[in-house]
């Protein structure tokens, strides 16, 4: 039986639709210059997620459940998903996609908080 993943999956914010390449699939960079960091304003929405605290209790449980973290992409994950496969999302457009999906497999859907509060509840 091959390993679940999970996927996070962030709402684009407001302020990201104008960026050149936000998580849009169109693999275009975001003019940031080689080596430079870029603002906070011109990350993508995963590279945002990658810096919070959802992100670090994802990592965590995946690795104790034994499986891959990847971030949701509507353009490329939607027809990956398996049974057992766990979507974490961030925003009420992502929690709507978990919706479809518990339609189509048998998939776990929960928000980033509820990860971060189980994973907290594991280590006390």
């Amino acid at each position: 039986m091959a390993s679940p993943t999970v996927f996070l999956a962030m709402d684009t914010l407001p302020r990201d639709r104008a960026v050149k390449g936000a998580d849009d699939g169109s693999g275009e960079e975001d003019g940031t210059e080689a080596g430079a960091e870029p603002s906070a304003a011109r990350l993508r929405p995963s590279m945002l997620l990658a810096r919070t605290p959802v992100y670090e209790a994802a990592l965590r449980y995946a690795f104790e459940c034994s499986a891959s973290l990847k971030f949701f992409r509507w353009s490329e994950d939607l027809g990956n998903f398996r049974d057992r496969d766990v979507l974490v999302h961030v925003g009420p457009e992502s929690k709507r996609i978990g919706g479809i999906l518990r339609d189509m497999v048998d998939v776990d859907v929960m928000s980033g908080l509820e990860l971060r509060n189980m994973m907290k509840k594991q280590q006390s």
